[in-house]
């Protein structure tokens, strides 16, 4: 548990998180924190892709966003606001029970 409420804190201490593979459970904490991801363009990745995002093929492409982020720090609020949104749409554990039991 105690390892549990470390990431989360961690989290959403983020300004941008980084997730090298596809779709992970800690992929899905970062967006419940309302933090903005920086992900390779993977399918699975799809449904979430709302502004939320980062999309990176190369080294290149992060050295690119990184840039961008110093020199543009307010994207990171605006993707910050669409993480959350995705989240509560999506990782709803309430909404998800409901749509199970209709």
């Amino acid at each position: 548990m105690e390892k549990r409420r470390e990431l989360r804190e961690y989290l959403a201490a983020a300004d941008l998180y980084l997730q090298p593979g596809t779709q992970s459970v800690t992929f899905m904490n970062a967006l419940s924190s309302g933090t903005p991801v920086m992900i390779y363009p993977h399918i699975s990745y799809e449904p979430y892709c709302n502004g939320c995002e980062f999309l990176v093929k190369t080294e290149e492409d992060i050295v690119e966003v990184l840039k961008n982020v110093l020199s543009t720090p307010e994207i990171l609020n605006e993707k910050s606001i669409a993480a959350f949104q995705i989240a509560q749409k999506y990782f709803d554990v309430k909404k998800s029970a409901a749509e199970l039991y209709r």
